[in-house]
């Protein structure tokens, strides 16, 4: 593509060009040869450390490559890539386990061992580069989102595909975590640091009819809590193919969810895979494209090593002996502030009038519970401090759905219920479970303690 046109188009895009990053692993070459004019290659082994700023002052003159002075026993070896292509080259010798200031932050990395590189040709065309394989049998290097992305990990997949571009989840000052699914299949995996997260950004990308089979869970975790085991549960269904997969996690405060629908235990023939347990700092998946499932996980266990699955999954709750729906429950003691979500569809309607998707509460510790749908960043929400009660009322909407409409009373302001409403009311005490999927929303309230 000429510089012209790249830059114009980068100038209109929104977001970067994934497409680029295919390029650079997996076009063939005579399919770029179409496009560009030919490239000149440059074998690995050629090039110790630089940047693509450098390039054109150096392209056609290799000795100047030496200006980076090599390691003394290279092993390694990392290329930055940004939506132009190949943006930075280095040779390394030890595997990096933490980000290098001096390396530029890039949209992807990969990072492999160099004797693997040999296998390839970098060819270069003013400022693009890609690889060409040397081979037809070769394994294709993998795309990371991190510079510094785990050393042993196994891929679990449904053993039909092959990931290309992998995610590195860092559970490091992790405030909470949001996934997308649908009870078949995970759709995304989103961390959470302080407000900042692309999940919403996702969303929004994503057309309508992949919208409405979405679920979006969100899982918050307090300031001193982190993940102690990742599992995943899958079925194999017609032709081998895996379906039903679920994510599971454990909290270091014993707090455990399923990020699907529990399975009859009755009828359950599922399969639970540890993907990492201890102190677990990665949750590593499949870079899926928007709306498509992500098919590969990352395990950073043997595969010899047998784990218990959580005690929820052991004996999984139900709401009626009815399998196709999502569960979360929280303790209503000492809540202090309640977060309402409400159903971006409704816009036109007043915040009372909305459908609720779920439910935040912090409470007077500062941990916080989420209940059915919490979009943060995309829904449109309703803050109130020191709650007193809580009312339910169902309604239906014009598409069939079963959704619910809730006020919340304080020590501030009062609420008036509408006679034209059944309501189910409560005061902050005993536990509220929240029964959902994309069709329906049921709370429900308990007595005992959780």
């Amino acid at each position: 593509m000429p510089q012209e046109i790249v830059t114009k188009v980068l100038a209109k895009a929104e977001t970067p060009l994934i497409s680029r990053f295919s390029f650079v692993l997996a076009w063939h070459p005579e399919s770029l040869d179409r496009l560009e004019p030919a490239a000149e290659a440059i074998r690995p082994h050629e090039l110790y450390g630089w940047y693509r700023e450098d390039f054109r002052a150096i392209h056609g003159s290799r000795t100047q490559f030496e200006q980076n002075v090599p390691p003394k026993n290279p092993r390694y070896f990392i290329i930055g890539l940004d939506t132009l292509g190949i943006r930075a080259f280095q040779l390394l010798e030890d595997r990096p386990t933490v980000a290098d200031s001096e390396f530029p932050d890039c949209l992807w990395y990969i990072v492999d061992k160099l004797s693997r590189l040999d296998d390839y040709l970098i060819r270069t065309n003013g400022d693009f580069l890609r690889l060409d394989p040397m081979g037809t049998s070769i394994d294709t290097l993998m795309l990371w989102d991190t510079p510094a992305p785990p050393d042993q990990f196994t891929i679990v997949n449904d053993g039909l595909s092959k990931p290309m571009r992998m995610r590195c989840i860092v559970t490091e000052q992790c405030t909470g975590i949001s996934v997308f699914c649908n009870g078949r299949k995970i759709y995304g995996i989103y961390a959470h640091k302080g407000n900042k997260s692309s999940a919403a950004d996702t969303y929004k990308r994503l057309c309508h009819y992949r919208k409405d089979l979405l679920i979006w869970i969100y899982f918050p975790l307090a300031p001193n809590e982190g993940i102690r085991g990742v599992w995943i549960r899958r079925r194999y269904g017609p032709r081998k193919l895996t379906t039903d997969i679920a994510l599971m996690i454990r909290t270091t405060l014993g707090r455990c969810y399923v990020f699907g629908p529990c399975l009859d235990p009755q009828t359950d023939d599922s399969v639970e895979i540890c993907l990492s347990k201890g102190q677990v700092s990665h949750v590593i998946h499949e870079d899926a494209d928007d709306g498509d499932p992500i098919l590969c996980f990352g395990q950073t266990l043997p595969d010899d090593i047998q784990l218990d699955s959580p005690e929820i999954l052991q004996h999984p709750p139900s709401f009626h002996n009815k399998w196709d729906l999502f569960h979360s429950c929280a303790s209503l003691e000492n809540v202090e502030q309640v977060c309402l979500f409400f159903d971006e569809r409704g816009s036109d309607l007043d915040n009372l009038d909305k459908y609720c998707l779920g439910m935040l509460l912090t409470y007077s510790s500062g941990h916080k519970e989420a209940l059915g749908q919490c979009r943060l960043g995309l829904s449109a929400t309703a803050t109130i401090e020191h709650p007193t009660s809580l009312h339910f009322a169902e309604a239906i909407s014009i598409d069939g759905k079963t959704g619910v409409i809730v006020r919340v009373a304080s020590d501030n302001v009062g609420i008036n219920l509408s006679h034209k409403r059944q309501w189910l009311s409560t005061k902050m005490t005993g536990i509220i479970t929240w029964w959902f999927n994309s069709e329906k929303a049921i709370p429900c309230i308990e007595e005992e303690d959780i």
